[in-house]
């Protein structure tokens, strides 16, 4: 399954990610997502999905 947020990888700005985890939130989770320094290319929104309200 592939989920696309944006028409352009250039347009998934902290705002698009941040779209990505309010919708996803319920079904993610709980914790707040760990940056991990052998993927320093990837994005994520720091919260912890069961604790997000919006």
């Amino acid at each position: 399954m592939v989920l696309q947020a944006t028409e352009t990888a250039a347009a998934y700005t902290d705002n698009a990610v941040r779209g990505v985890f309010e919708a996803l939130h319920p079904v993610l989770p709980p914790g707040v997502p760990q940056f991990d320094p052998a993927h320093p290319e990837l994005r994520y929104f720091p919260a912890d999905a069961s604790r997000f309200g919006g």
